[in-house]
């Protein structure tokens, strides 16, 4: 009997370990068969429905499609699972016929892997959505994400298995054609680099003076720096009439104008500068892709982030907010990193000094850098590390006790524009640059409310998705982060961080350059021993992801594709002057030529920078005597009005030409005493001040000197008509005279 019961256990337990084999094997099978096929399935039909009925993007990203529209989408989800039904059984009768055996399995687990970009297909389709990206900017970039990550198992199959580089590499035909890009790559890579180069200068050269051309730019501050370099290759450096010191060393030090005002003499108007400046950007490209090249040993990783840097939105604003001398620090930046990544140290020794000719705060951010270089404690980037740092700190001393106006490292003082206000949640009021520091290590909860704000959280996934957060991966690479960490997420000023402006300019080069170097720690770290990962096929992989994520948030937050975000700093980017902007541009231009290059000028905001290629122009707020005035009379509001008006009235401003609101006067120096003749003038019209709130002891004596008080010893009520209207409210004036006469001096 025993021995019976103890082969009925056992039988039960072989019974039981089969049926555990089993249910291990079809769940196994049934994620390869069943699921991921069923996830593309999904994918395809919550791609093509909303394909094919783009006037109900918003109502399906709402849920609010009526039912008959529903079960249309489910009759697209049924068509897709059986075309990929058809497709998965077709592609294994193929294989089943060639190997002369199922390979059911592995099969459908290549489709899987080939076919998963199709995941991402759904969240493209959402980003459709007319301005989404203004509506749900954080949404848009977790759906880019996604939508890239989605993509990575597409591209590891394209890399191919490990220790090869192509998909369906054990084919001799593949292996052949490997080879043959290979030879070809080592020329092809090139050309494709400068082709992104010429495609980039050409496109934001032209975007960019297409955006001047339709008034989108303004003297602040593309009329500064074009009076600057005019100004520099006359002789004056850093010169600026519009600035109330006469030189921009009231503001920022930046001598590299200076060094680069003698192209200026090429085409010496504002549309140069932003020539200039899209041409310097553009050249960015070639140290995005020597260092991709260097750190994954390919070329055609090295096309990818040269694209990937073209691509990035960050880098869109900086180029097309007017002309900074903060915007030409990109592209050096990044050959800095470059030299010392390669060992190149006569280059970078070279090159620093130029870097620190951009502006006065860049000694700053090549502290950092030298920090890096000590950090990594190779031989010969220890010694580079601290002598970057001595030269920076020296450099910023001298500039700030010599050449500016003020040794403050936020420029508070008289005369000087200060930039204290940036930080001002950081700073209390009257401190500058200390008030910062002691707030940084005395509050360190309010620093993480600052830093926190939803704002910043929006911004830096701007920054840092397109990327897939790679940067934050270069273990001591982070260091040079730190600095552009501190100065755009600390800041109060919303402009600091946005992508919209040239402050980005001192994080996104560093972060791009970082991508290759967080790959090769991924690639080289021993992931494949410790998780079981193809390591190098994973970090090739996620570059093509990287790509896919800057292209997205390109599309949706960039300046190539048009879309409902992107701004260059405060002005939506004219793109293309329609014909009013156009005849209106030729009519300035027009008012401009009539203006002698010698002849001094009075201008406004809007109109400035196309006049301000000349010694002496000047904001006509600044009450400068010249020979012309053109404005744009809408800017000039207040006081200013009023004397404008009575220029015009006595016969001192003569007007030459006009359209519209712009208008190019002749000033008569002879008339600027003659008299105004009555009524020419018309009162400006002044909103009536609202009263401000009264202590209750002013009350008591406002009451008293209107001779009798309301409730509560308060002022004289106002009386009650009919219906419960209120009557008439005292006389304000006659109020405030009598309080001013009670009320100690």
């Amino acid at each position: 009997m025993r021995e019976l019961l103890a082969k009925a256990r056992q039988l039960l337990r072989r019974g039981l370990a089969a049926i555990d084999g089993t249910v291990s094997r079809v769940a196994i099978q049934s994620q390869r068969l069943l699921i991921m096929p069923l996830l593309i399935a999904v994918a395809l039909a919550a791609t093509a429905w909303p394909l094919l009925h783009r006037d109900r993007l918003a109502q399906l990203a709402g849920n609010k499609l009526a039912k008959p529209e529903r079960s249309e989408a489910l009759l697209y989800l049924g068509v897709a699972a059986g075309g990929l039904l058809v497709l998965y059984g077709l592609a294994i009768l193929v294989v089943r016929l060639w190997a002369h055996r199922w390979r059911t399995a592995a099969v459908v687990a290549t489709l899987n892997r080939w076919l998963s970009f199709l995941l991402a297909a759904p969240f493209v389709v959402w980003m459709l959505t007319p301005k989404v990206e203004t509506k749900s900017p954080r949404l848009t970039l977790i759906f880019a994400l996604i939508a890239a990550l989605a993509c990575l198992p597409t591209f590891m199959a394209m890399v191919g298995s490990k220790g090869q580089e192509g998909p369906l590499s054990r084919e001799d035909r593949w292996g052949r054609l490997r080879e043959w890009l290979r030879g070809t790559g080592r020329y092809l890579a090139p050309l494709a680099v400068l082709a992104l180069l010429v495609a980039y200068a050409y496109f934001f050269s032209k975007l960019a003076i297409t955006n001047h051309h339709g008034l989108a730019s303004r003297t602040t501050d593309l009329g500064y720096y074009d009076n600057i370099f005019y100004q520099s290759i006359h002789g004056r450096p850093l010169d600026c009439t519009f600035l109330k010191t006469g030189n921009h060393s009231s503001a920022h030090f930046d001598p590299i104008l200076v060094v680069l005002s003698p192209l200026y003499l090429l085409y010496p108007r504002a549309e140069g500068i932003l020539v200039l400046q899209s041409v310097w950007l553009a050249i960015g490209v070639l140290p995005a892709y020597l260092i991709g090249k260097h750190h994954l040993g390919s070329r055609t990783a090295g096309v990818i982030l040269a694209a990937v840097y073209a691509l990035y939105p960050a880098l869109h604003g900086a180029n097309m907010y007017e002309f900074h001398s903060l915007t030409l620090l990109v592209m050096p930046f990044m050959w800095a990193i470059y030299f010392i990544e390669v060992g190149h140290f006569k280059r970078y020794y070279l090159l620093l000094p130029i870097l620190l000719l951009i502006r006065e705060d860049v000694s700053l951010v090549m502290c950092f850098v030298g920090g890096y270089a000590i950090l990594t404690r190779r031989p010969g980037r220890v010694r580079l590390g601290w002598i970057t740092i001595l030269v920076s700190l020296i450099y910023l001393v001298v500039v700030k006790t010599v050449f500016m106006t003020s040794p403050d490292i936020l420029q508070a003082g008289k005369n000087s524009y200060s930039f204290a206000y940036y930080y001002r949640d950081l700073i209390p009021k009257g401190e500058s640059i200390g008030g910062l520091l002691t707030s940084l290590f005395t509050n360190p909860t309010f620093l993480f409310d600052l830093v926190l704000r939803e704002g910043k959280l929006t911004f830096a996934g701007k920054l840092l998705v397109p990327l897939l957060f790679l940067p934050l991966f270069a273990k001591r690479g982070r260091f040079i982060l730190i600095y552009g960490a501190i100065f755009l997420l600390l800041a109060t000023r919303k402009a600091v961080y946005e992508i919209h402006f040239q402050y980005t300019a001192v994080a996104f080069p560093a972060m791009i350059m970082l991508v290759p170097a967080a790959l090769r720690r991924l690639r080289d770290g021993g992931g494949d021993r410790y998780f079981g990962l193809d390591t190098r096929r994973l970090s090739r992989a996620l570059l093509g992801s990287v790509l896919v994520a800057t292209a997205l948030c390109s599309w949706k937050f960039g300046a190539i594709a048009k879309n409902a975000s992107f701004r260059g700093g405060f002005q939506r980017v004219v793109r293309e002057l329609n014909e009013e902007q156009a005849k209106r541009y030729a009519k300035i231009s027009e008012m401009v030529a009539r203006i002698e290059p010698g002849a001094s000028v009075s201008t406004t905001n809007q109109v400035g920078p196309h006049v301000s290629n000349r010694k002496e122009v000047y904001f006509n707020r600044q009450r400068k005597r010249t020979h012309y005035v053109f404005v744009n009379e809408k800017e000039i509001k207040g006081k200013r009005r009023t004397h404008h008006q009575r220029r015009i009235a006595r016969g001192e401003l003569e007007l030459l030409d006009s359209y519209k609101q712009f208008k190019l006067f002749r000033v008569h120096a002879d008339k600027r005493n003659a008299p105004v003749p009555e009524g020419a003038v018309k009162p400006e019209r002044t909103k009536k001040k609202r009263d401000k709130p009264r202590s209750k002891a002013n009350r008591r004596k406002l009451g008293a000197a209107q001779g009798g008080a309301g409730q509560d010893g308060g002022a004289p009520q106002r009386p009650k008509l009919r219906g419960g209207k209120l009557g008439p409210k005292p006389d304000d004036v006659d109020i405030d005279r009598a309080l001013r006469d009670e009320l100690p001096r």
